[in-house]
């Protein structure tokens, strides 16, 4: 009898933590993420290398990422909400978000840089290994460049003027005057923008740049990164540059959007990819569910079986 009722008051307590630990949360905040303002229409085929960052559940996207490798993808680390890896499947070969890309990889390993700091958006950037490597022989899904080194200058040395691509709101927005509405494009945008060099930003801010940072600004503000699209790249050529990082509004005058530099991630990338590195990795959405879900059944058994002896 004691051992039945330490079943019978375990197992609700075992099930009610396996509801709650492994579900899905819900969307980003509207206030973390970027999208395009005053962009063009433009064609995954030209860029193949962009995915979207999805929820499994609903396929929702909520940001931007490339790909690296073809089963490694480059994102901000503020994208990746949740510890859990089964939260985020990526999407490739599609310009629309209403359609599910011509294939689609559930994430398998969240990897973010150690020195990313949530408050100040420095080192914003996070590595995620998917379970599967997409189909590179498909011209729609391709890899990004990066830089070959460390640029001993400004990013404006190298890409003065920078193609930003992405989904979604596409209005300028003041958050002092109004609350964000979306007004999502269904189809990629892209949109160039001038680099400035960590002088002009810094003087056009009235603020120092936090570490790996820099800015894009078109002046009057009529382009720039929106909500909804962190994560994604800023290029020239096919060389990835930047990750959209933060931002205050929307194509605002005199305020630019903030960009993670690539350049000094490169080791941060390389020994992750390669496995010399153990940053503030979460592993443990899809094996802590599974080891619950196993504990779970065994227990149930053994109630069972406890039960019917009893009888």
């Amino acid at each position: 009898m004691t051992i039945l009722f330490n079943f019978q008051v375990f197992l609700p307590i075992l099930f009610f933590f396996k509801s709650t630990s492994c579900t899905e949360p819900s969307l980003l905040p509207q206030n973390l993420t970027r999208k395009i303002v005053g962009g063009y229409d433009c064609s995954i085929e030209k860029y193949p290398f962009v995915v979207s960052l999805r929820t499994t559940s609903k396929l929702t996207h909520f940001c931007g990422g490339t790909l690296l490798k073809d089963s490694w993808v480059l994102t901000a680390a503020h994208c990746t909400i949740t510890k859990f890896p089964s939260y985020y499947t990526i999407v490739a070969g599609s310009s629309e978000t209403d359609k599910n890309g011509i294939q689609r990889r559930v994430a398998s390993k969240i990897h973010i840089n150690k020195d990313y700091n949530p408050k100040t958006y420095a080192n914003d950037v996070a590595l995620i290994h998917l379970k599967e490597g997409f189909d590179l022989s498909n011209k729609l899904i391709g890899l990004v460049e990066l830089p070959s080194f460390q640029i001993e200058g400004d990013v404006k040395d190298q890409c003065g003027q920078a193609m930003i691509i992405g989904w979604g709101h596409r209005e300028q927005w003041n958050p002092n005057y109004e609350e964000l509405n979306y007004i999502f494009n269904p189809t990629l945008q892209c949109v160039s923008l001038p680099v400035l060099s960590d002088e002009e930003c810094v003087k056009l801010r009235k603020k120092n740049l936090r570490e790996n940072i820099f800015c894009a600004y078109f002046e009057g503000g009529t382009k720039d990164a929106c909500q909804g699209d962190s994560g994604g790249p800023l290029f020239c050529g096919n060389i990835q540059y930047g990750i959209v990082s933060n931002g205050y509004g929307c194509g605002l005058p005199d305020t630019p959007g903030y960009y993670t530099r690539v350049d000094k991630i490169l080791p941060f990338i390389w020994s992750t990819i390669l496995g010399d590195e153990s940053p503030r990795a979460i592993h443990s959405g899809g094996a802590v569910c599974r080891s619950i879900n196993h504990i779970f059944f065994i227990l149930i058994i053994l109630s069972l079986f406890n039960m019917w002896n009893k009888n």
